[in-house]
């Protein structure tokens, strides 16, 4: 089974996913991105038990791929990809499943990660995502200013898990306070919402 991904897709990939992967040991499996790959798409996920990301993508090389599979991949950093776009990144999973190889070009060739599968299951995200889908409120944000306030409250208390309270209101055209406090300093960041489309 193999897929072929456009570069600059699947570092969109790894860019919206790797920061939810686990750091720690207790659930090795969610050390891993699930990317479930169909012939036109692909599906990625990252899970840390805390936070879940996901990042869907058409890809572009949807009229060569015909394979659908699910594989577990560490996070790839890309530096010394062959960014030019004009090879792909190139995914298979080995014919028993026990492992997944990505075929990174680079300017002298290709590097490629093989990755063996872990025999854990990963979380049911359909089943996660289904139930975090049940809400009776949309607030919209500008993500670049929501992203430097988290980024300003994580500096200013010094801890990315501490903990950031979001004061919003029924009425989702009202100000939203975003709220955090360290052992010496509180601060507070204050948003009007995006409109919504």
């Amino acid at each position: 089974m193999k897929t072929l991904i456009c570069i600059s897709q699947f570092k969109q990939i790894m860019d919206g996913v790797k920061h939810a992967v686990s750091t720690d040991a207790e659930r090795p499996v969610l050390d891993y991105i699930k990317l479930d790959i169909k012939a036109d798409s692909v599906v990625a996920y990252g899970c840390d038990g805390y936070t879940l990301a996901r990042v869907s993508i058409d890809n572009v090389y949807k009229g060569e791929n015909k394979d659908e599979f699910s594989v577990l991949i560490k996070p790839i950093s890309l530096s010394k990809c062959a960014m030019d776009g004009s090879k792909p990144i190139e995914i298979t999973k080995s014919d028993d499943g026990t492992e997944a190889t990505v075929a990174i070009p680079t300017a002298d060739g290709k590097t490629e990660l093989t990755f063996v599968q872990p025999t854990d299951s990963y979380v049911d995200v359909s089943k996660i995502l289904a139930t975090a889908a049940q809400h009776d409120r949309e607030l919209g944000v500008f993500a670049g200013q929501l992203a430097a306030a988290m980024k300003a409250i994580v500096k200013v208390t010094g801890s990315k898990r501490g903990t950031a309270i979001i004061e919003t209101k029924q009425d989702n055209t009202q100000a939203f306070l975003i709220r955090a406090k360290s052992d010496y300093c509180d601060i507070l960041q204050m948003f009007l919402p995006a409109h919504i489309q």
